[in-house]
């Protein structure tokens, strides 16, 4: 039961100084070395207004998430934004949400949301239990943001296609990037605009390499979208190993610098050190290149990437093809690296959240290998079942923990 309550206010507020520490936030700690991200007054204002003015809040828009406050998606981008913004915003607890992920766009119906939010596994989450049709009405969401995970624009396109049929626009969905350090938002398409596939060939994947644009249909294709362009106040530079700017289309680290970035990391200067360039930029850990359209797209997280035979490989490239299988699915794979000692070099293995017998299992890893190697000339050193995916708090898999 839900009642309705009134508090009351101290009689004086403490005014922090812009540049005071507001929050330390955790990076995901997908690598196994979570660390606190300091996060000032001064850095939570300008991404949050930079937010509100990259989604075009109006008085009339409202907000519905399911994300956890305990995430920065969650707390900056779904509470803090409607609450600077001063516009209403329905908070669902994440458990709910997985245990009835129906009740999502249920309630997005019933409170007219117009602005919503999810990482990329959320949508097949849904779309697994949308059975029946609901009469639902969802032309009034102006947004639902993509971040937070690799976005897989296959996905993207089933779940419009499936909404379609509530009126949900084509261009509701609004693929962004963002990290801890940049407060949460760094880049964000433009509102009103359908998204934009971006498929690549696999084997050009390297830093320093010119993206290779290939079909849809290709055998070699690797997918990925464009994430858009930097919101107000935040920078963004694609550099080299030596931290100069790279010409566009030529995949390189990303960089960002401006008033939403940390100053570094809470009682950790050999960590900040590391993460700042000379010139003052901060390396997110990531890769990606700026498409002929100006706009982002990320490749993947170099500690992530594998190095098999002289080449990188995404794991999320995988785990995409991987899914293509009836008895894999999206969110219960993982792919990482291992060194083998022996042949010194790297291996991939591929981790599937399986619970049925292991004799069950056994036949599933010639198929699986087959069809990965079919599919991406990929060579699976290992399956293994698993009963739980590794995660950190944000949702992000702990592939450190399953090598």
């Amino acid at each position: 039961i839900i009642q309705d309550q009134t508090y009351d206010y101290p009689a004086s507020f403490y005014e922090p100084d812009a540049d005071e520490l507001a929050f330390i936030q955790f990076s995901s700690g997908s690598t196994g070395d979570p660390k606190g991200v300091m996060l000032t007054h001064h850095n939570l204002i300008h991404n949050t207004c930079a937010i509100g003015t990259a989604l075009a809040i109006h008085s009339k828009d409202s907000f519905l998430s399911w994300m956890p406050l305990t995430h920065d998606m969650g707390l900056i981008a779904c509470h803090l934004v409607p609450f600077i913004t001063g516009i209403n915003q329905n908070l669902m607890p994440t458990e709910l949400f997985i245990r009835r992920p129906i009740l999502w766009m249920k309630k997005a119906h019933e409170h007219k949301a117009s602005i919503l939010s999810s990482p990329n596994f959320g949508y097949n989450y849904f779309l697994k239990f949308l059975k029946n049709e609901p009469d639902w009405d969802l032309s009034h969401i102006k947004v639902i943001a993509n971040g937070a995970e690799p976005i897989l624009p296959e996905l993207c396109d089933e779940f419009l296609k499936r909404c379609a049929a509530f009126n949900l626009k084509r261009s509701a969905i609004l693929n962004v990037y963002g990290l801890a350090e940049a407060s949460v938002g760094a880049a964000f398409s433009k509102i009103g605009k359908e998204f934009v596939p971006v498929y690549l060939h696999r084997d050009y994947l390297n830093l320093g390499e010119r993206a290779v644009n290939v079909s849809k249909e290709d055998q070699n294709c690797a997918s990925f979208v464009e994430v858009g362009q930097p919101i107000d106040y935040c920078q963004l530079r694609i550099s080299d190993e030596t931290n100069e700017r790279v010409e566009d289309g030529i995949i390189g680290h990303i960089q960002i610098k401006g008033d939403n970035v940390t100053q570094g990391y809470y009682n950790n200067p050999e960590s900040t050190e590391k993460a700042l360039t000379s010139d003052g930029w901060v390396k997110t850990g990531d890769l990606g290149f700026i498409s002929e359209s100006g706009n982002l797209v990320v490749t993947g997280r170099e500690k992530d990437i594998i190095f098999v035979n002289g080449k990188n490989v995404y794991p999320h490239d995988i785990e995409r093809v991987a899914i293509e299988m009836e008895e894999v699915d999206l969110g219960r794979v993982a792919a990482c690296g291992v060194y083998d000692q022996k042949t010194q070099s790297g291996e991939i293995v591929l981790f599937v959240v399986y619970k049925k017998s292991p004799e069950k299992f056994a036949p599933l890893v010639k198929e699986i290998k087959k069809h990965l190697y079919k599919r991406g000339g990929w060579s699976i050193k290992e399956v293994l079942p698993i009963r739980k995916l590794p995660k950190t708090t944000s949702g992000k898999v702990k592939r450190y923990e399953l090598a």
